[in-house]
C-alpha cells in the first residue's frame, strides 16, 4: 500500500473471505465487487477525523 488511505485488492479479498451473508451463506462474486467498491470509496473519501479518544476533545473544540 502506498498510502494509509488506500486499500489493495489482496487486503480487501482477505477481509471479505472472512465475511458471510446475512443468511449465513458465502459472499457472492457480485457482493464481493460491491463490498470492494464501497470500502475503496470510503477510504478514499474519508475525512481526517480523530481516531483516538484523547484527540476527540481537540477536534470538537475546533468545530465549535
Amino acid at each position: 500500500m502506498s498510502n494509509q488511505n488506500e486499500l489493495d485488492d489482496a487486503t480487501l479479498d482477505k477481509a471479505i473471505d472472512q465475511a458471510i451473508s446475512f443468511d449465513g451463506s458465502p459472499v457472492t462474486e457480485h457482493d464481493r465487487r460491491v463490498m470492494k467498491q464501497l470500502w475503496k470509496e470510503y477510504i478514499k473519501n474519508k475525512k481526517a477525523s480523530p481516531t483516538h479518544v484523547e484527540n476527540a476533545g481537540n477536534y470538537i473544540n475546533r468545530q465549535a
